[in-house]
């Protein structure tokens, strides 16, 4: 939010992907939507032929996010307040303070100076199972922010994945996916071994370009399936 209203934009290369990556008809699942602003702005671009799944398991960020499709009218979006993981089962949640709003995680803070001040138990689906519950046919995009959980969260979607084939955009952190016991080069090898390439967004140009080699903190990641190449 602060980023919003200080600059008046907020990860504009993903933004700008994502407009040309969302046909009016395309299923977006927001992994991690958080106050809802990729939420919302998907859901504006799929229309009433797409749908967009909202997931958000902080009680205190899912109340903004219900409230901010609330605002906007939106009747193509599923709201599901319950984390990913690999598999059904509960969780500790920890979240984050204030001025860390996005970074609320199952793992402890990549980030030094980040404070918990409430920890909340909450409950898990994988994304196969999630994808069976909202029946979906098709997923076209997903957007995941899981603060170091994404190798499980891909690891319950296998079936997903392989069937759909949807585009990734995610961010890799090295330092939280390490406190849950993973690592950028296994999420890249796991996805690697379903077909997929990967691409971060250029400094110059703002665009899509092969990935050359991992920042050393924090990087938005595009995987794209072989079979459905960037054009």
């Amino acid at each position: 939010s602060r980023c919003l209203f200080v600059c008046g934009s907020f990860e504009p290369n993903e933004f700008a992907f994502l407009q040309k990556a969302l046909t009016r008809d395309a299923v977006f699942i927001d992994i991690g939507a958080n106050e809802g602003f990729y939420t919302v702005f998907a859901a504006h671009l799929v229309g009433p032929l797409g749908r967009v799944i909202a997931v958000e398991p902080s009680p205190r960020e899912f109340a903004r996010l219900a409230s901010n499709v609330a605002i906007n009218r939106l009747s193509n979006v599923n709201l599901v307040k319950r984390g990913l993981g690999a598999s059904r089962g509960k969780a500790l949640l920890h979240i984050a303070d204030p001025e860390h709003n996005g970074q609320n995680t199952l793992g402890d803070f990549g980030h030094a100076g980040v404070t918990a001040v409430e920890h909340v138990e909450i409950d898990l689906i994988d994304l196969d199972s999630l994808a069976q519950e909202q029946a979906l046919l098709k997923v076209d995009v997903i957007k995941m922010d899981v603060e170091g959980a994404e190798f499980e969260v891909i690891k319950g979607g296998l079936k997903t994945l392989e069937r759909y084939k949807p585009t990734l955009l995610f961010e890799l952190f090295e330092e939280a996916l390490r406190k849950q016991g993973s690592s950028a080069e296994a999420v890249l090898t796991q996805l690697a071994e379903l077909g997929y390439l990967f691409y971060a967004f250029s400094e110059s140009t703002g665009l899509p370009m092969p990935l050359e080699k991992l920042d050393s903190s924090s990087q938005n990641i595009l995987a794209v399936h072989r079979s459905r190449p960037l054009h």
